[in-house]
């Protein structure tokens, strides 16, 4: 079933109405094409689910009524997300079209060029539908990856069947490394980020460290963008405030070259060590000119 949202989809508030039988079981998750809820669902036979929400002062209801005849089983795909080079920070990414719920790392084996079997893990950490391979990765080589049936699980109970993945690494040369002396005197905390040149964010902090210097290494050459977010209420994103209790959005500041007052682009090549002074106080707020904010936390810390 497809249910609409308005803002972060961890954050809609729904209620089922209908009784449900002890045996029936569901999970949602966002759908990445749609601008919709997935509400997956398994168990006995139901003519129809309804639905409460909440809308401002208001509850709205929906009902759905479902089809009777046997629905057709979709099959598990699992693709690579991790495209190109492996990075030395990032953990290697599958994805999938249906959501996975169980993962066993014991049906994976990773190989490198030395052809010794890595340890590896697997996560899954997003949504439901990407799942991180985790193993200790070597600048300059090159990884063999077999998941063995069994080794993901979704919703409905389908499983993989044997799908092998290649993917290489790039030496310790071919990155630069970004330094930043962040000087910032507010008492708010922070959020630091490092965006690349299509403005998505690659690294960030979210906490102070007492040098005041916060390290990006191993990054791969190009350009790169710095901008500040003033977290306020510190739950670790942006977030938009609120017309009708007079709530401003929490303060973006980027980066800026100042003859044109616009953000600065950082270029960054490989096997470089590049040094950057942010003064937050001598920087203007501007979140409309560059881009707006998005998936503030969409990576973990200091990782692509």
């Amino acid at each position: 079933v497809f249910l609409g949202h308005y803002g972060q989809y961890e954050e809609q508030k729904f209620d089922i109405l209908t009784p449900l039988p002890k045996e029936f079981s569901y999970l949602v998750n966002s759908n990445r094409e749609t601008d919709s809820l997935n509400f997956w669902f398994k168990g006995p036979a139901l003519d129809s689910l309804q639905f409460s929400f909440p809308m401002r002062d208001t509850l709205l209801t929906k009902t759905v009524y479902l089809k009777q005849e046997e629905p057709l089983a979709d099959s598990l795909v699992v693709s690579p997300q991790t495209k190109g080079n492996l990075s030395l920070t990032s953990p290697y990414m599958i994805m999938s079209n249906l959501p996975i719920i169980n993962t066993d790392s014991t049906k994976v084996t990773v190989f490198g060029k030395d052809s010794i079997t890595l340890p590896v893990g697997l996560k899954v950490i997003e949504n439901y539908d990407r799942i991180a391979l985790d193993f200790k990765v070597l600048p300059n080589d090159n990884y063999d990856i077999t998941l063995f049936p069994e080794a993901l699980v979704d919703f409905m109970g389908n499983t993989n069947d044997t799908l092998n993945f290649k993917i290489n690494t790039k030496k310790i040369e071919d990155y630069g490394n970004l330094f930043i002396r962040l000087q910032y005197e507010d008492p708010e905390p922070f959020i630091l980020q490092v965006l690349d040149n299509s403005l998505a964010v690659k690294r960030y902090y979210d906490t102070p460290n007492a040098t005041g210097v916060y390290e990006f290494p191993l990054l791969d050459a190009g350009t790169y963008y710095l901008r500040l977010i003033k977290d306020t209420n510190g739950n670790k994103q942006w977030d938009t405030g609120d017309y009708l209790k007079g709530i401003q959005p929490e303060p973006v500041i980027y980066f800026l070259d100042p003859l044109t007052l616009s953000a600065q682009a950082i270029e960054l090549r490989a096997n470089w060590d590049l040094n950057e002074t942010f003064n937050v106080a001598q920087n203007y707020r501007d979140l409309l000119k560059i881009g707006t904010v998005s998936e503030v936390l969409a990576v973990p810390e200091n990782l692509e």
